[in-house]
């Protein structure tokens, strides 16, 4: 282990033959760890305990591997910690709730002020009627961007991105993600895949999730396949420019939580509730249509704005800066007639260059 003193902290390398808990636990709160290009084989998670960054050297090339069942990677229990450039690999034939990166704020006070970045995380799982979890945290807030899930257990349940308020939570959290992919697989009766997830269990405080560029897919044979799953009056979610797709439905809400779906492709154009919910679309891509939530639809500030009156008339009207005319096309009102009109007092639609017929 080599370390270096920059501006009042330590910036560490973590040689490949150093043993990782001991450098976390040796750092002070301030300090970076820099990881090796290397397999770093764990047989118990590390706890981070302190405000730490831990860098790797890309997902491909700096690993955190365990094959110990329950054991997990990572677990943090302090703020303002970073996390960065790192593969996370768990695969054993018995999985018991392994979560790789699990942050947890059930100790104290609502943890916060977490940056997630350029993970991979790989679960394999063979047997053990279990949860396993590559990224969860309970009761904290955060960004986390461009990580990639590949969740796979043929006995148990598979959770992507896992974000929780417990009961224990004393504040309102919230994360902000992008561009995450998580692909989620649970073959067994009962066992559920779904690729992100956002909870609250019996916390009064509110759960916030807003998830730009999300891709997920949950595929399940003989369990439940749900892209994205939310539970709870108190957990909102947003998801903006995504794709869902899940075996069962590609989305779940269970008891009423907030939903806005903006500019998701719905692959299979499919999803279910259990105690209530209502989501909000805007812009929402249905296999290959788009569904608008409002009536109107602006193309460009200063171009032209689309309104449906709901009966079968569309009205085109211009945004730019001449005399912005408007024109109603009515396709429903008279039968084997379209109905021309404009509020404008529009007379005249000119043809120039086109030869009519």
């Amino acid at each position: 282990v080599g370390t270096i003193e920059q501006s009042g902290a330590n910036v560490t390398t973590v040689d490949c033959t150093a043993s990782l808990a001991t450098a976390v636990s040796n750092a002070t709160a301030g300090d970076t760890l820099i990881l090796g290009s290397c397999t770093y084989t764990l047989t118990s998670a590390v706890t981070i305990d302190k405000a730490l960054t831990l860098l790797g050297r890309g997902p491909t090339n700096t690993i955190l591997s365990t094959t110990t069942n329950n054991a997990g990677l990572l677990t943090v229990t302090a703020s303002n910690v970073e996390i960065a450039n790192i593969g996370l690999t768990f695969s054993a034939g018995t999985s018991s709730n392994t979560t790789l990166l699990s942050i947890d704020g059930t100790g104290g006070a609502v943890l916060s002020g977490f940056y997630i970045r350029d993970l991979i995380f790989t679960v394999t799982s063979t047997s053990g009627a279990s949860t396993v979890t590559p990224f969860q945290s309970v009761d904290a807030s955060g960004l986390i961007r461009n990580a990639t899930s590949t969740c796979t257990s043929t006995a148990g349940s598979c959770a992507g991105f896992d974000f929780l308020n417990q009961a224990t939570a004393e504040a309102a959290t919230s994360w902000t993600a992008h561009h995450l992919t998580a692909a989620s697989t649970a073959n067994t009766v009962g066992e559920i895949a779904h690729a992100f997830r956002n909870e609250d269990n019996n916390a009064t405080q509110v759960t916030t999730l807003t998830c730009y560029g999300c891709v997920g897919t949950a595929t399940s044979s003989a369990g439940s396949g749900w892209a994205l799953r939310t539970v709870e009056s108190e957990s909102s979610t947003t998801i903006i420019n995504g794709q869902l797709s899940g075996t069962s439905s590609d989305f779940r809400q269970s008891n009423s939580p907030p939903l806005t779906l903006r500019g998701v492709l719905l692959v299979n154009n499919t999803s279910s509730s259990s105690g209530g919910g209502t989501p909000t679309y805007n812009a929402t891509w249905v296999g290959g249509d788009v569904t608008v939530g409002g009536s109107d639809l602006v193309l460009g500030t200063a171009g032209v704005q689309l309104t449906g009156d709901g009966d079968g008339a569309v009205t085109l009207l211009g945004l730019g800066n001449g005399t912005d005319e408007d024109l109603t096309i009515n396709l429903d009102d008279t039968a084997n007639t379209g109905v021309l009109s404009s509020s404008t007092s529009l007379n005249l639609l000119s043809f120039s260059g086109i030869g009519l017929q």
